[in-house]
């Protein structure tokens, strides 16, 4: 009888070693997928929030809050919860930027009003159409470069936010 509980007790404790073993294997896998995916999103936003430290008026391209946009979701799900709040923040100051700024300016209907009558006004000057337009286009050009310059986030605010970003990250890497 003995020989049979030595048995069964063999038997039981391979079952529980096999059981924690695979337990802690999935969980060190999963970990270690995280922190791959997380090291890729992570490099990533640094990208962006280098380009954005070297020319902050970034905030006003299409281009580059689409290319935030693509990236959002990947931080929300799988960075640190400091990161994504410090990101949020920053996304939420860039978001409100933007959308002033496309609400002057790129506005269709009001773009062509605007540009329209300020069109006509030159040519009943005498200016021929090409002039006219090239006239207009430099004073619009001049209006969006005015309320970038007056509107954009302060230098020193950017580079606080984008610290605190890459700080977060690197904590969260353990670099």
């Amino acid at each position: 009888m003995s020989d049979s509980l030595a048995i069964f007790t063999g038997a039981v404790v391979s079952v529980i070693v096999a059981y924690l073993t695979a337990k802690l294997t999935y969980r060190n896998e999963i970990g270690k997928n995280l922190y791959e995916k997380r090291q890729k999103i992570y490099f990533e936003l640094f990208e962006r929030l280098d380009k954005l430290k070297k020319n902050k008026y970034l905030i006003y391209n299409y281009t580059f809050i689409i290319e935030l946009n693509e990236l959002k979701p990947s931080i929300y799900l799988f960075a640190g919860k400091k990161v994504k709040n410090e990101f949020e923040s920053l996304y939420r100051s860039i978001e409100i930027a933007y959308q002033k700024y496309t609400e002057l300016f790129e506005s269709e209907e009001q773009i062509n009003r605007e540009n329209g009558m300020m069109e006509e006004e030159r040519i009943s000057k005498g200016y021929s159409y090409e002039e006219a337009k090239a006239y207009v286009e430099e004073i619009i050009l001049k209006e969006k470069e005015h309320f970038m310059y007056n509107h954009c986030i302060s230098e020193k605010d950017l580079l606080m936010q984008i610290t605190r970003i890459v700080s977060r990250m690197r904590i969260d890497l353990r670099i």
